[in-house]
């Protein structure tokens, strides 16, 4: 199977990272794409958790920080350290996503794509 580079089909997009769980937000599209890879870079000073889910308020409840020594609960939630740009891919096209920081409210940026 061939790996494309990534390439973007819409706009990025700034997400808010705060530090309670804001309402999912759905990322614009070009035309009626079914995306489910994601550019994702997080300026903001410290590690966030994003939540995803296929709807506003599925993505704000898997925004979830692990406290302690033990992990966070929901399985559609990845913590994305600071400075970092991935390529992530979802489960399912077009997801909503709700960013939560520790500290800090900052930046994060994503742009919905074809390819890694």
């Amino acid at each position: 199977m061939a790996i494309n580079a990534f390439t973007p089909q819409g706009p990025q997009s700034r997400v808010t990272a705060n530090t309670t769980a804001a309402v999912g937000v759905q990322l614009p599209v070009f035309g009626a794409a079914q995306l489910t890879a994601f550019r994702v870079y997080n300026a903001n000073i410290e590690a966030v958790t994003i939540g995803y889910g296929q709807s506003a308020q599925a993505a704000t409840n898997a925004a979830v920080l692990p406290t302690g020594n033990t992990t966070a609960t929901a399985s559609s939630s990845f913590t994305f350290p600071a400075g970092a740009v991935e390529v992530w891919r979802a489960p399912y096209p077009n997801p909503f996503f709700s960013i939560l920081t520790p500290t800090t409210n900052g930046n994060v940026f994503i742009i919905p794509g074809e390819g890694m």
